[in-house]
């Protein structure tokens, strides 16, 4: 991934907009993310739940910076760690394929 908001397909929304149960607070994070430049709250969750780290070898939101995150974001977030921590394996898995779809376009 790369500094900006990345381009995605149609085919990549119907895919989070049917997300499973144990992934509708991650799609619907991952969907909100388009508000803003660099793709900010769906970085976070990822760096969060070490997927970025994972697949990446690293994190891929700037923590460094000096950058708000509204409240809206934080309980996007909050409820897709909770999604998370109910099913990490599931929703590694769903996130996978999400960026797989993404990166097809």
């Amino acid at each position: 991934m790369n500094d900006t908001t990345p381009m995605t397909n149609d085919r990549a929304f119907e895919f989070a907009d049917a997300a499973p149960d144990f992934a509708v607070a991650i799609a619907r994070c991952w969907n909100w993310s388009f508000n803003f430049n660099n793709f900010e709250p769906f970085r976070m969750l990822l760096d969060l739940i070490g997927f970025s780290e994972g697949e990446y070898g690293e994190n891929l939101h700037d923590w460094n910076k000096d950058a708000s995150t509204g409240l809206i974001e934080l309980n996007m977030i909050a409820d897709a760690l909770k999604e998370y921590a109910n099913r990490p394996s599931d929703c590694e898995d769903w996130i996978r394929d999400l960026i797989e779809i993404e990166i097809e376009s």
